[in-house]
């Protein structure tokens, strides 16, 4: 079950002018290798207090030039998705993530900052995307019970990698990354108890 936006995750982009959470080199989880175009063995990551989302960013150790680009763009405050199927997009996130749809994807939630609204863009003829291309590759959730959310999603069809864990700012993270329909990319955040 998601709980609410946790983040926008960008590779290799342009860093936003914000204050800086948190930075940290981790070794990629083998789960991500799946819908990676390198085989990387680490990133940093750096995460951005930004407006309307916090913003982490990803830069790859490898000195790889990124294939495809990101499926998400943000541009004034405006989140989009690009996709070449509006209506297995609509589905995905309505039935399976519980976002409400008026024109535009809506998460809202009791806590203002867990919101999101995500604005739906056609372009017949997508770049391919993977999870370290270039730009907006992913939005990631916080969550509740992801092995069990996981399980959800498999049930339903769709396609998201094993359950992972890694070790962040001194929290235990578990975590699995689902497709959309259309080759987003989306990411479950569990924070472990202490």
């Amino acid at each position: 079950m998601i709980l609410g936006i946790s983040h926008i995750i960008s590779v290799n982009s342009n860093t936003p002018n914000a204050e800086v959470i948190f930075r940290e080199t981790i070794t990629n989880p083998s789960n991500k290798l799946l819908w990676m175009n390198s085989n990387s063995k680490i990133h940093t990551l750096t995460l951005f207090n930004s407006h309307p989302y916090q913003f982490e960013d990803i830069q790859y150790s490898d000195n790889i030039i990124p294939k495809g680009v990101g499926r998400f763009l943000l541009v004034d405050k405006k989140l989009s998705l690009f996709t070449n199927d509006i209506k297995a997009e609509v589905d995905f996130w309505v039935n399976q993530l519980g976002f409400k749809f008026d024109k535009t994807l809506k998460l809202v939630r009791p806590i203002s900052n867990w919101n999101m609204e995500l604005t739906l863009e056609y372009n017949e003829f997508l770049p391919p995307s993977y999870l370290d291309s270039k730009g907006l590759t992913c939005i990631a959730f916080l969550s509740k019970d992801v092995a069990g959310f996981r399980e959800k999603m498999v049930r339903n069809g769709n396609q998201v990698t094993e359950l992972f864990t890694v070790n962040i700012n001194n929290k235990t993270l578990t975590i699995f990354i689902a497709k959309t329909p259309t080759g987003a990319y989306c990411e479950f955040i569990e924070v472990q108890d202490e």
